[in-house]
């Protein structure tokens, strides 16, 4: 079976991103997921990542990458 991976699109969001990535980084079945960030605004992205980097710290070793709608990595 292949690696899950969990994108948000529209991760600009931080509240909603830092509360559904709390509850994803909680589950053991999704210890190996990789979590992609996406959004419009990158202001508003990177808010997002530095959450979801402290939430992946705090309660486990997932990776996640963040990105723009366009796809292009940062």
């Amino acid at each position: 079976m292949g690696r899950t991976v969990i994108t948000f699109i529209g991760a600009g969001s931080a509240v909603f991103t830092k509360n559904i990535a709390g509850d994803i980084l909680s589950r053991p079945a999704l210890a190996n997921a990789e979590i992609r960030l996406m959004d419009i605004n990158p202001e508003r992205l990177r808010e997002s990542e530095v959450i979801v980097g402290k939430l992946a710290q705090t309660l486990g070793g997932n990776r996640f990458r963040r990105l723009l709608l366009s796809g292009r990595r940062l």
